[in-house]
C-alpha cells in the first residue's frame, strides 16, 4: 500500500473533506494543513488524512513500479522521483496543474485544491461550465486536468528541474469488445461467484457491515453475500419525501433474517447534502449530483453507525441496468464503454464524502474481479428477453426470493422518486441546473479564499432564491 492509499486509510476528517496533494512549491493557502517535507524540495500536504511523520517513512519502495497495485490509484516517492499511478477505474481520481513560467506543479485528489493552488500562484482561474461531463482531461476550472485512468506518471528532478513522463498503460475496460463468455447460465454463474468474492473481499477485516438496500437485484445481491459470509449485517433503506423502498427492503430483509433501519430523510437535509456532494465529485452535473445526495444525506445525518457501509453502485454502467433502446450487439457494447468510462470521469463513486464523516463507502460491483467478469460476458445474456442484467437475475434465484430478483429496474437517482422531486422542488430541469451552478461557483468562490472552509450552508441562499419556499 503506498501514500495515497495508507493516508486516506488510516485518515480521520471529522466533516473535514479528504486531500492529498503534492508540490515542488510551498503554497500558503494550505499552511493549516498536514505538510512532510521531502528533498529535494518536494511538498506533500493533507488535510482529513494521516501523513508520515517523516520523509523517511514516505520513501517506501524505491521507485519500483510493480509495488504499486494495478487497480487503485497511488504514489510512491523515492528520493527525487515521484511515481503515480492511476487506477483502472480512476478511484480517487488525481488532478494536475503546471507553472510553465515558474515550473512550479502540484498533483492532488481534490480539484478545488489545485484551482486554489493557482490562485495563490496567481495563474489565470475560471470555471468551465460546471454541469457538463467531458470524456477527456478537462475539468470545471480551467488549467486543472484529470490524470487519465490506468496510467503511471514519473515526475523526477535529475538537477535541471522537474521532469515529467506518462504511460497510459492498456485499458481493462475494453476487453468488452472481445467478450469469451457467450453462454447465458454460464455467464450468470461465473459473475456471482466473481460477486461474492467482491464482497467477501470488502468484508474480510470487518465483524460488522452496514448496507444500503433497496430491495433490488444489486443492492439485494451486494446484502445477500454479506450475510453469506458470516459478517453481522445491518441494512439501511433511505427515503425522500418524494417516495421510498422501504417495503422492498424490508423484505429482503425479513428473508435473510436481518434488521432493517428505515431512513426517512426531509427535504432540507437532502438539499444540505449537495454542497459536499459538489465538493467529492468537482462538478455540478445534475444526475451525479443527484446520485450522490442520498449516500451523502446519510452519511451527514449520522445513523449508521457501522464504519464501513456496502452499495450497490456501479452495477449499471457494466450490466447494462439502463440499457439504450437498440439492442444490437454494437449499440450495447459501445453503452457499456460509455457509461462506465462516464463514471469514472465524473467520480460517481467516490467515497471522499464518507471519509469526510470518518465512515467508509465500498461498492463490490466495481471489485476487480467483478469489472473483468463483467466486461468478459457477452451484451446478449445482459439483455436477454426483454430484460436488463436477465443473465444475472436468473443467476440470484437460488439466493434471493424471486420478487426481488426480478424487481423493475429503478436508478440509482430515480429510486423513491428524488431526482423527479427535486426536479419539482425547483421548478423544473432548467431552473435546477442553473441552481446547482449558482451553487457550485459558491463553493468555488469560499475555497478560493479558504481551502478550509465550512462549505456547509452554501445551498441556501441560491435554494431561496429558486425554491420560492422557505428551506
Amino acid at each position: 500500500m503506498g501514500l495515497i492509499q495508507e493516508s486516506l486509510k488510516l485518515g480521520r476528517c471529522d466533516g473535514k473533506a479528504p486531500w492529498l496533494l503534492v508540490t515542488n512549491a510551498r503554497i500558503p493557502c494550505l499552511s493549516k494543513a498536514q505538510c512532510v517535507t521531502t528533498t529535494p524540495g518536494l511538498y506533500i500536504y493533507g488535510n482529513g488524512v494521516i501523513l508520515p511523520a517523516s520523509k523517511n517513512q514516505v520513501l517506501s519502495r524505491n521507485g519500483d513500479r510493480q509495488a504499486l497495485p494495478e487497480w487503485a490509484t497511488d504514489m510512491d516517492v523515492n528520493g527525487d522521483t515521484v511515481l503515480l499511478k492511476t487506477g483502472v477505474m480512476n478511484n480517487p481520481p488525481l488532478y494536475i496543474t503546471r507553472n510553465t513560467t515558474t515550473r512550479a506543479w502540484a498533483i492532488g485528489t481534490d480539484v478545488f485544491t489545485l484551482n486554489a493552488t493557482r490562485y495563490q500562484w496567481e495563474m489565470p482561474i475560471k470555471i468551465i461550465n460546471p454541469t457538463i461531463i467531458n470524456r477527456d482531461s478537462t475539468t470545471s476550472f480551467v488549467g486543472v486536468t484529470q490524470l487519465p485512468a490506468h496510467a503511471y506518471v514519473e515526475i523526477q528532478n535529475p538537477g535541471s528541474g522537474w521532469q515529467f513522463s506518462m504511460q497510459e498503460l492498456y485499458d481493462p475496460l475494453f476487453a468488452v469488445l472481445h467478450p469469451r463468455i457467450r453462454d447465458f447460465t454460464q455467464a450468470g454463474s461465473r459473475f456471482v461467484e466473481a460477486l461474492q468474492a467482491g464482497v467477501s473481499a470488502n468484508v474480510q477485516d470487518e465483524t460488522e457491515i452496514a448496507t444500503l438496500l433497496s430491495g433490488g437485484i444489486d443492492s439485494g445481491a451486494v446484502t445477500t453475500f454479506a450475510v453469506r459470509s458470516g459478517v453481522k449485517v445491518t441494512a439501511y433503506s433511505a427515503g425522500s419525501p418524494w417516495g421510498n423502498e422501504h417495503e422492498e427492503a424490508q423484505e429482503l430483509a425479513d428473508f435473510l433474517g436481518i434488521p432493517l433501519v428505515r431512513i426517512e430523510l426531509s427535504t432540507d437535509e437532502i438539499l444540505a447534502a449537495i454542497p459536499a456532494s459538489m465538493r467529492a465529485l468537482g462538478t455540478a452535473n445534475r444526475v451525479q449530483v443527484d446520485v450522490s445526495l442520498i449516500v451523502s444525506a446519510v452519511m451527514r445525518s449520522g445513523i449508521i453507525k457501522e464504519r464501513h457501509i456496502l452499495t450497490g453502485y456501479g452495477a449499471d454502467p457494466l450490466l447494462l441496468g439502463l440499457p439504450p433502446d437498440c439492442h444490437e450487439e454494437e449499440v450495447l457494447t459501445q453503452s457499456i464503454i460509455s457509461e462506465a468510462d462516464g463514471a469514472r470521469h465524473s467520480c460517481e463513486f467516490t467515497d471522499a464524502v464518507a471519509r469526510t464523516w470518518n465512515k467508509r463507502v465500498s461498492h463490490p460491483f466495481w471489485h476487480s474481479d467483478v469489472i473483468e467478469t463483467a466486461v468478459d460476458i457477452h451484451p446478449h445474456c445482459k439483455v436477454h428477453d426483454g430484460r436488463e442484467k436477465a443473465f444475472f437475475r436468473a443467476a440470484m434465484e437460488k439466493y434471493m426470493p424471486k420478487s426481488a430478483v426480478w424487481r423493475n429496474k429503478i436508478g440509482i437517482h430515480l429510486g423513491g422518486g428524488l431526482q423527479g422531486g427535486l426536479d419539482m422542488h425547483f421548478g423544473g430541469v432548467d431552473q435546477k441546473t442553473k441552481a446547482y451552478t449558482e451553487i457550485f461557483e459558491s463553493i468555488t468562490e469560499t475555497l478560493l479564499e479558504d481551502p478550509f472552509a465550512n462549505i456547509d450552508g452554501l445551498h441556501l441562499k441560491v435554494c431561496k432564491k429558486y425554491v420560492k419556499q422557505p428551506v
